[in-house]
Order: structure tokens, then sequence, then C-alpha cells
């Protein structure tokens, strides 16, 4: 038995199918094609993955941020503690030395003599002569112009009123007021050249014009402490460091020639422990 349906339902039944089967365009109007589907898909897929890859450069990005800010504040940190690692370190070098500027002044604290340089003062004053290394030492430097040698070691001081120079002025140097450091050890040894504290004026003054890098004064400084004093526990450090600034002057005989006599003459003191290291950096 067979059943016949109305030519409107079967009209309706294939329009129902057609549309299931046949995607639409835009406009609802045109079905699209295969080719314009794929399109579609592969459009579709290329959106979301630039949606998802500027999510990832974002994230990205932001994470590259936290850690470069990271960084920097870790470098601030370390250089901050490097400069005050340096800034104790200088503190607690001259702090000791003015300990044992007090020490010194005790009596019975001074150190065996050793044999002074020899240079002419224009006064026409000559001092002892000096052997073989130290003589090389200071041959090619004209020695500074001061008073003759009165005493191996200061005696003489302004006492109290000295000591205040002789801090102010230290106080300057440690401040980095090298000028100021220079300008108050001068004023103190033109009024006590014989005083507590002489010895340690012309080293330290001697350092100041070292670190601003002038040269030959500060070589002047450190040869009149070795001239004047010869006794005193500076005299290692004095020529040690004369001899760096003989180097900086390009004489580099005369200053491995200091650093022979330091260890020579100091073989236990640590400025000839640092004259060794650079006379075996000059070999």
């Amino acid at each position: 038995m067979s059943v016949r349906y109305a030519p409107s339902v079967l009209v309706l039944a294939v329009a129902v199918l057609a549309s299931a089967c046949t995607p639409l365009s835009r406009t609802g109007e045109e079905p699209l094609s295969p080719e314009e589907i794929r399109l579609r898909a592969i459009e579709g897929k290329i959106g979301d993955l630039s949606r998802r890859v500027s999510g990832v450069e974002n994230k990205d990005e932001s994470r590259t941020q936290d850690e470069l800010r990271t960084l920097r504040g870790e470098i601030e940190r370390l250089r901050f503690d490097i400069d005050s690692q340096e800034r104790r370190g200088k503190d607690l070098y001259l702090d000791l030395d003015r300990r044992i500027q007090k020490l010194e002044t005790l009596p019975g604290s001074t150190l065996p003599p050793f044999a002074p340089a020899t240079p002419s003062f224009d006064n026409g004053v000559s001092q002892p002569p000096l052997s073989g290394a130290a003589a090389a030492g200071t041959a090619t430097t004209p020695a500074l112009v001061v008073s003759p040698r009165l005493n191996s070691t200061p005696t003489s001081g302004g006492g109290a009123e000295e000591e205040t120079a002789y801090l102010k002025a230290f106080d300057f140097l440690k401040a980095g007021k090298y000028d100021s450091a220079i300008t108050g050890f001068k004023a103190m040894l033109d009024k006590w050249p014989q005083g507590n504290f002489a010895d340690n004026g012309w080293y330290w003054m001697g350092e100041s014009l070292y670190i601003k890098r002038q040269y030959k004064p500060a070589l002047d400084a450190f040869n009149a402490l070795i001239e004047r004093f010869p006794a005193s526990p500076k005299v290692p450090d004095a020529l040690f460091k004369g001899g760096l600034t003989q180097l900086e002057l390009k004489d580099t005989e005369a200053a491995k020639a200091a650093w022979r006599r330091v260890v020579k003459d100091y073989p236990g003191s640590n400025a000839a422990g640092l004259a060794r290291q650079r006379l075996d950096q000059a070999r």
C-alpha cells in the first residue's frame, strides 16, 4: 500500500533539508562555497592563534619588565653595599691610624732608627750619607725644601692645640676635602715643625696630594717625613707610597729602589709585604 503526499509537503521537506546542509553567507541570502567555508575556518583559527600569541607576548613582556626591575634593584643594592664597604674601610683605616698616632706619642714608643738620606737643603745643611738602594730611590727627585732635621722623632709639640689642628685636617681628609686637608696639615707643620703629630702630618699631606695627582709635591712630602723623622713608624709607609709616586712620575727604577729599601730595612712591616708584591709584578 503506497502513501501519497501532497506536493506542498514535499516542497517543504526539501527546503528544510537544503537549509540544514548548505551554509548561508553573512547576509543569509547566498550559500558559501566549500572554499569559502575552509577560508573562514582558517581565518578563525588564525584569529584565535593571534589572540593567544598576543596574550603570551604581553605576559612575557610583563614578566621581563618585572625581572628587569628586580635586577635593577639588586644592582642598586650591591652598589650601595660596595660604596658603604669602601666608606667603612676608609673610616676604619683612618681611625686606626689616629689611634696608633696617640699610642706613638706615649713615652718609649719609638722604633730603631735607620740611616737617613742625604739631600742638600737650600740652607746648605747636609744630612748623614745614605746607602745604595736608598740613594738610588731619591737621586732623581729633589728633596722638599725644609729646615734641617733636628730630631729623629717628634719631640716638641703644641699639646692640645697641635692635636686639634691635626685632627681637623685629618677630618677634612676623611671627608674627601683634600684641598682643605692639605692646607690644614701644612699650617700645622709650619707652626709645629717638630711637633708630636709632625711625622703623621707629612705623611697624610703626601697622601692627600697623591690622591689629587700632584705627584711631585706628594713625593716631596713623603721624603720630608723620611728625612726629618727617620725613626717614625710612618717611614715604611712613606717609602712604599713614595715608590708608587715615583712610578706615577715614570721613574720605575727609583720606585723599585724605594720598595727594596722597605723590604731590606723593615722586612716585617705591612709596607714590606706590599713592596714585595710590587717588585714581583715589576719583574
